[in-house]
């Protein structure tokens, strides 16, 4: 699996693989949560700047998103205060716009890790709006990331066929 013919689906493909692969090998626990991070930029990147230019990720979240992510979250709606929401409000907010939220929380490093024991656990992330400041924040544990990454490629490249 050397030539890439087909970026927009081999890239997220590959760094699927990859990303297994690396879990599968037991490598420091650290280093495995500093991969999970880098792997999941590079697919919700490839996911969400495709989907903005053909429509591929479309609807509201769904159930399986929704399970992926912790009971509650930080989101301003209208013109009130960042506040704290259950998951379910996100059944009436774009998937792409929810995936574009994290998205740009780790592309622009508003990311704030948790530790336990010593070992990275999860992190904080956060979006912040040129001009309404942070409407966005979540708690995520290193495996709700896991299979964040796993739903993300995988509702892309279903999309992207």
């Amino acid at each position: 699996m050397g030539a890439v013919n087909n970026y927009n689906t081999e890239f997220p493909q590959r760094t699927l693989k990859l990303l297994k692969s690396f879990q599968d090998k037991k490598i420091d626990y650290n280093l495995n949560v500093t991969f999970l991070m880098n792997c999941l930029l590079g697919l919700i990147v490839t996911a969400v700047e495709n989907s903005e230019r053909r429509q591929l990720i479309v609807g509201n979240a769904d159930e399986e998103l929704l399970d992926l992510l912790p009971a509650s979250l930080e989101l301003k709606v209208g013109n009130q205060d960042l506040s704290v929401h259950p998951k379910s409000i996100l059944k009436t907010r774009g998937k792409l716009s929810t995936l574009k939220k994290i998205r740009n929380s780790i592309a622009h490093q508003h990311v704030e890790p948790h530790n336990r024991n010593n070992n990275w656990v999860g992190v904080t992330l956060w979006n912040v709006h040129p001009r309404d400041g942070i409407d966005f924040r979540i708690e995520l544990t290193t495996a709700q990331l896991n299979s964040l990454a796993t739903y993300i490629t995988s509702n892309y490249l279903q999309a992207n066929n």
